[in-house]
């Protein structure tokens, strides 16, 4: 396995044993890609949509699907449905006995360092996939112990940050009413699941950046979060990381519960902060 990396470009390929139709299938076809990467609501279809689901919450929307069947598949794709578009291209290549998948993911405002975190996933994700070919048996991993996601915002990272870090704000656009924030305020989350009386410590406001832990008296550990803002060329990233899931409880369940749970309140908040900022 190789990886090539440039300027918001990641390219990682994997060769296989499988015939380059065989391979191509296991990009596209819904309980293929399911046994490997995520389960796609639908196969995928020339200019399709669909949704790559893992099972713990996170997903890519996927859209502007173009298949050439057995060569080359292009779409483009963003996480949680709310962060930057990548536009993902897949290549087979026959090579004598060998086939060659290669994959490059593309976001044009990616620094070096995002780049190379990015092609460390895509190694993973592709030694699945050869490790799927090869026998057949489901390589997925069960699920993602941290939570993180992000939405592009039309606003600078200055005006951001005052449209969304004061507390009056914080109130509008976070999942959940706090009682104040500061340290040793009361949270309290009305979707209809439990835990939810939660309990807000170690508060950090920054200018760009604000970190809290959110703690149960159902869990075992509280959790920690932290928001940041960073500049993009048209206006501005909000990014989220919610993490500690695995250590709220000794069951994987209800770790793997309470992460979905939470990524859908994410989900909710990003979508606010976009409104709320004025964000098309």
């Amino acid at each position: 396995m190789n990886s090539d990396e440039h300027k918001g470009c990641a390219r990682v390929s994997v060769e296989t044993s499988a015939p380059a139709e065989v391979a191509f299938d296991a990009l596209v076809q819904s309980d293929k890609l399911g046994a490997w990467l995520g389960t796609p609501t639908t196969s995928l279809r020339p200019r399709g949509v669909t949704r790559i689901e893992f099972g713990d919450g996170d997903f890519f929307a996927v859209e502007g699907i173009e298949l050439e069947p057995p060569t080359r598949l292009r779409y483009v794709w963003r996480f949680l449905g709310l962060g930057a578009k990548n536009l993902i291209t897949w290549t087979v290549t026959p090579e004598g006995s060998r086939t060659v998948i290669r994959v490059t993911d593309e976001q044009p405002e990616r620094d070096d360092l995002e780049v190379e975190m990015l092609c460390e996933g895509w190694r993973d994700f592709l030694d699945r996939l050869a490790r799927y070919l090869a026998t057949g048996e489901s390589a997925r991993y069960d699920w993602r112990r941290d939570l993180d996601g992000g939405v592009e915002l039309s606003l600078g990272v200055g005006q951001a940050a005052a449209s969304l870090f004061t507390p009056e704000a914080l109130d509008r656009w976070q999942p959940w009413r706090a009682s104040s924030w500061i340290s040793g305020a009361r949270l309290v989350v009305s979707d209809g699941e439990q835990p939810a009386k939660l309990r807000l410590a170690e508060v950090d406001c920054r200018s760009t950046e604000l970190r809290f832990t959110i703690a149960a008296p159902e869990w075992r550990q509280a959790t920690r979060c932290e928001l940041a803002l960073s500049p993009r060329s048209d206006g501005s990233m909000l990014t989220f990381r919610h993490t500690g899931w695995d250590q709220i409880d000794p069951r994987d369940q209800v770790q793997r519960d309470q992460r979905k749970r939470f990524c859908r309140l994410w989900i909710t908040s990003l979508l606010r902060a976009r409104a709320y900022t004025g964000t098309p």
